[in-house]
């Protein structure tokens, strides 16, 4: 199901969900707004009983965030969400926001299933200027022509507009609150995964990364299993069922020899942990 799709359908499902009072007893209660870290909101609410008030555990709580006196659409809407509620009937959401949010005042709606009045907190929730400019970039430096991918999340959210050039390995995570706390992941294959949190500062953090090549099975550690690997796959080239999907071929040559196995042993007994912070 596409994004338009689960979109609308939550809408009219919100819509109808107010509509149906007289067919349904759960109410919506107590909905908060709190303050953002790192850019990131946490909404809760209640599902409750309306005749004894009285928690409802296990129900399905929807949230939604939308620009303030405009119908629901797609173009407006910044936070939807769908979550169980606990033994205690409370619901809790997170929605996050980076430079690509717009400033402006938005509504704050929660529904759930068969629920007589959906809730809101007692005021609209107002963003300013969310764009921040700090960022971290660098160079990554590995072995091979295989694609390098970056990602890093703040907060649990991913963060958007991060760049990569394969051709000189410059990258960019751009958009980052001071004080954010990035868990960055740099990949490519047949290299030892880099994972490492990085703190914004009040500046912008230079950071290259070189990563270790030999991870031939991706595990995190370069031992006698890539070794093996490598032998399992010798003298194979692209094409050929021993090359396989080519994990092998450490230095991305097509051909797996004696430069990929030298590439192993020098990063022999290796891991995640020789990473510098």
């Amino acid at each position: 199901m596409s994004q338009r799709i689960k979109i609308v359908l939550l809408v009219m499902a919100l819509m109808l969900m107010a509509s149906l009072a007289v067919l349904a007893t759960p109410i919506i209660t107590d909905v908060h707004v709190s303050d953002a870290v790192n850019g990131v909101y946490t909404i809760t609410a209640k599902i409750s009983e309306s005749s004894d008030s009285s928690a409802l555990p296990s129900k399905q709580v929807t949230m939604l965030v939308y620009k303030q006196g405009e119908t629901p659409s797609e173009s407006n809407i910044i936070g939807i969400d769908q979550v169980a509620s606990d033994a205690s009937g409370n619901a809790t959401f997170t929605m996050g926001t980076d430079s690509t949010t717009t400033a402006g005042t938005y509504a704050v709606i929660v529904g759930g299933e068969d629920v007589d009045t959906v809730g809101s907190p007692t005021a609209p929730l107002t963003l300013g200027n969310t764009s921040t400019g700090y960022k971290i970039s660098g160079t990554i430096t590995g072995s091979g022509n295989a694609a390098v991918t970056v990602t890093a999340k703040v907060g649990g959210n991913d963060v958007q507009g991060i760049t990569v050039d394969q051709a000189t390995g410059a990258y960019s995570i751009p958009a980052l609150a001071d004080g954010a706390v990035a868990s960055v992941t740099i990949a490519k294959k047949g290299h030892i995964t880099y994972t490492k949190d990085i703190t914004i500062s009040g500046a912008d953090v230079a950071k290259d990364v070189a990563l270790l090549c030999g991870d031939v099975t991706a595990d995190t550690f370069i031992n006698v299993e890539d070794l093996s690997a490598i032998l399992a796959a010798w003298n194979s080239v692209s094409g050929d069922t021993k090359y396989g999907d080519g994990s092998a071929d450490v230095n991305g040559d097509t051909f797996v020899n004696v430069e990929d196995l030298s590439l192993v042993l020098s990063n022999w007994n290796k891991t995640s942990a020789n990473y510098p912070n």
